[in-house]
């Protein structure tokens, strides 16, 4: 298949750190799993134009020591900055292996480390300086982000999620697609099975149905995900997101959902 021409596709796809990682365990990162997204992404752009920006969850080195401190929350009476520093200080190496692991799979994104551009307010993001992603994206680099711990004007620091961060960065930049990739294959339902549809006729049922995460999750877990995914695309920010996994031993169906040619999890849309 040729590389398109025309204006490329944006994309926005997240790893989540529940499929990188085992969130009750600490250092518990899976590089196997890395490689073959890794190469499922790199596979994709060779076959169709795409301008990409992609991110990963923290998985077990986030939350672990997030729901420990408290950080969420701000600076505890006991336990001060520790949390900043510790969560830091996890993310820079989740981060670094993450980017070995892309980098030996042949694909070299660039990381953009969300505690140095980001503030909160009250638990919220209320500024990022996203020029650095735009122009990476410009240059048809892959810019990098995750989820962090950040600082917050009023309680001194907080947790921003991945979608957190994907919710600030589509006020100035508009995405066509989102793609997370999860542990499970899909939003389920009370029986298990996947969901392959989730819009305005069934969105109130779906979110009856869904629990929070399996693992240790202090953003929100799946309700949360889908909450945010569908208030971004009533919004405009995209048009449609696909909630799905990656099968460790083939990647052909993330690659050719990457590109467009095939359905996979869940897809949501207006």
């Amino acid at each position: 298949m040729e590389i398109q021409s025309g204006v490329p596709e944006k994309l926005f796809i997240k790893i989540g750190g529940s499929f990188l990682t085992d969130k009750t365990k600490a250092d518990s990162l899976d590089e196997s799993r890395i490689h073959i997204i890794a190469r499922a992404i790199a596979n994709a752009l060779q076959k169709t134009d795409i301008q990409l920006v992609l991110g990963h969850g923290a998985g077990a080195y986030g939350h672990i020591h997030a729901k420990q401190y408290q950080a969420q929350s701000g600076i505890h009476p006991e336990f001060g900055w520790e949390a900043f520093y510790r969560i830091r200080r996890d993310m820079i190496s989740m981060n670094a292996r993450f980017l070995h692991a892309c980098n030996e799979a042949g694909l070299y994104p660039i990381t953009v480390q969300p505690s140095a551009i980001i503030t909160a307010l009250h638990g919220e993001i209320v500024s990022i300086h996203s020029r650095v992603i735009r122009k990476l994206v410009d240059y048809r680099q892959i810019p990098l982000i995750h989820g962090d711990i950040v600082v917050d004007e009023k309680q001194g620091f907080t947790i921003a999620s991945t979608e957190d961060i994907l919710t600030a960065i589509a006020q100035t930049m508009q995405f066509d697609r989102v793609i997370m990739i999860s542990d499970v294959p899909g939003v389920l339902d009370e029986n298990g099975d996947i969901i392959p549809v989730i819009n305005r006729d069934n969105f109130d049922t779906v979110m009856n149905c869904l629990s929070g995460s399996r693992g240790i999750d202090v953003t929100g877990g799946m309700k949360g995900k889908v909450e945010q995914l569908v208030s971004l695309i009533n919004a405009g920010h995209f048009s449609q997101a696909n909630i799905t996994t990656c099968d460790p031993k083939d990647s052909s169906v993330l690659s050719d959902l990457i590109t467009g040619n095939r359905k996979s999890g869940t897809l949501i849309t207006l």
